[in-house]
């Protein structure tokens, strides 16, 4: 049995903690349970996303040639570490975490690293609602 509960800020909180204790209280005696409390902090926004795919895997698209889905996979795995699977006999690297499970603050902080990287390619990445020239800057890498 599993349940999660969010205690949210506001007007209606000793309500919510009312029903959580009443929740807790009305656990089975003759069983043990792990209670956790954590902080809340929201997914990455589909905003957010559509920042990281529409603008700035696509201008190093664009200034670099190579597919967005590479591209993702490239930067997820510079940013948190690579690790490998084998399939079929082969080895395969892939990222060791996925951009979909991160909070909006930890996807900021990709959005971040990959405007950085970029920028050691010679490709200028706009942060978000910053206006961009027309052009992508061009590929080179010294």
């Amino acid at each position: 049995m599993s349940t999660r509960n969010q205690l949210t800020v506001g007007k209606d909180r000793e309500g919510q903690l009312k029903t959580l204790l009443a929740y807790i209280a009305g656990l089975s005696a003759t069983k043990a349970f792990i209670v956790t409390v954590e902080d809340f902090a929201r997914n990455r926004s589909d905003q957010q996303n559509r920042y990281l795919f529409g603008v700035a895997y696509r201008r190093f698209a664009d200034a670099t040639g190579n597919d967005v889905d590479d591209i993702h996979e490239y930067f997820l795995g510079e940013r948190f570490g690579w690790i490998e699977v084998e399939i079929a006999g082969h080895i395969k690297r892939k990222p060791a975490h996925r951009s979909s499970k991160l909070t909006t603050v930890q996807f900021e902080e990709l959005c971040e690293f990959i405007r950085a990287k970029a920028a050691e390619y010679g490709v200028w990445i706009p942060e978000p609602n910053e206006p961009a020239p027309k052009k992508p800057t061009n590929f080179t890498k010294d």
